[in-house]
Parts: C-alpha cells; sequence; structure tokens
C-alpha cells in the first residue's frame, strides 16, 4: 500500500525506530526510564510526521492524516511537538474537504492552554479562516480576535489575524473598523515586511472606494 511505500522510505531517510534494549527495560530509576520512554516516543512522532509531510507532498492527504494520527498516540509526546502535528492534521482534514474534523484539531490546540502560543494562533487563525469560508463572518471575527488579543501571540501571528480580520471587516461593509486594523498592522514594527504591504495596499484600496 502507499502507506507501508512510506514507511520503507521513512526507514530510508530517517532510520529504523528501534525498540527498547534489555539494559534500557531494567533501569532502576524510574525518572530515567520515564525520560528515556518520553525521548522514543518523541522520536517516533517525529518520524511519523515526517513520513505525513512526505505523503502530503505525493497528495496523499489520507495516509498523512493516519500518520499524524498514530504519531499523536503516542503516549509522552512533548505538548509542543503535539500541538503542531495537530495543527497540521487539522489543515489536511481541511484539504479533504472534512470541515468538522479540522475545525476539531484547531479547537483542541486552542484549548490546551499550556501549547505554545504560535500553535495556539496557528489554530485559532485557520480556524476564523474556515468559518469564513463557510459564511460565518462572525465566528471569524471572534476566532481572529482571539489571536490579536493574545499578549504573547508571535508578531507575524498577531499581524496575521489583524489583516484577516480587516479584510472579513471589509466584506462586511465596515470600513472603519477594517482601516483600524490595517493601521493597527502597521503600527506594528516587527510584523512582516509582506504584511506591512499588503495592508498598505489594501487601506489604500479602501481609501479610494
Amino acid at each position: 500500500s502507499v502507506l507501508d511505500r512510506l514507511r520503507e522510505v521513512e526507514v530510508v531517510f530517517l532510520g529504523q525506530v528501534s525498540s527498547p534494549s534489555a539494559d534500557e527495560a531494567l533501569v532502576p530509576d524510574a525518572t530515567a526510564a520515564l525520560a528515556a520512554s518520553t525521548s522514543r516516543a518523541e522520536k517516533q512522532a517525529e518520524r511519523l510526521a515526517s513520513a505525513a509531510t512526505l505523503a502530503a507532498q505525493l497528495g496523499k492527504h489520507d495516509d498523512a492524516v493516519q500518520l499524524l494520527t498514530e504519531a499523536l498516540a503516542n503516549r509522552g509526546v512533548p505538548r509542543e511537538l503535539e500541538a503542531r502535528l495537530l495543527v497540521l492534521r487539522g489543515a489536511l482534514h481541511h484539504f479533504a474537504g472534512r470541515v468538522e474534523a479540522a475545525e476539531l484539531d484547531w479547537t483542541t490546540v486552542w484549548n490546551c492552554e499550556d501549547a505554545p502560543a504560535e500553535y495556539r494562533a496557528k489554530a485559532m487563525i485557520s480556524r476564523g479562516s474556515s468559518w469564513g469560508q463557510r459564511g460565518e463572518a462572525e465566528k471569524a471575527l471572534v476566532d481572529f480576535g482571539a489571536v490579536v488579543a493574545m499578549e504573547d501571540a508571535p508578531a507575524e501571528q498577531r499581524a496575521q489575524a489583524l489583516f484577516n480580520r480587516a479584510v472579513t471587516w471589509g466584506q462586511r461593509g465596515n470600513e472603519e473598523q477594517e482601516l483600524a486594523d490595517y493601521d493597527a498592522l502597521l503600527a506594528m514594527a516587527e510584523a512582516p515586511s509582506e504584511q506591512r504591504a499588503q495592508a498598505m495596499v489594501n487601506r489604500g484600496i479602501t481609501w479610494g472606494r
């Protein structure tokens, strides 16, 4: 199957996942044993995530989702990796038309308060964009606003949320709020230059209406 071939590629490029040795199984220190188990779980999840990325690049989105699901089933996967895998699986679900499954993954990340701010913000931006595509502008505005309000959100994600919210305001005919969000984005010195440039263009278009 495609999945089996992907696993073969995974082994060639990333190495065979090793099973615990007899010595590891007899580690007397519980803390060391837990650390070793967590490390193995993380490495296994990373290998599966790499295989999933390859599958997605090959257009095998269902196989990629299966690999990510298997990776997430590993006990001891660090929170940061878990959040990254959920955001990615949500995107693959959405691409395949499984919108509710996608939004469930993104919601899970958002509700996990100890997940890294970067992934919580990405999850909420993705969910907001999904709402917008479904014509649920009010829900999209709430999600984008949640990222804007995050004090620990990375500048790139906060700028993206401001931009998306501005576009949504514009689609609803609220030019005042639209311009306010573009202004806020342009006031962010740390915002990526491409986002600032696009905001400047859009603001000019809005002014010219």
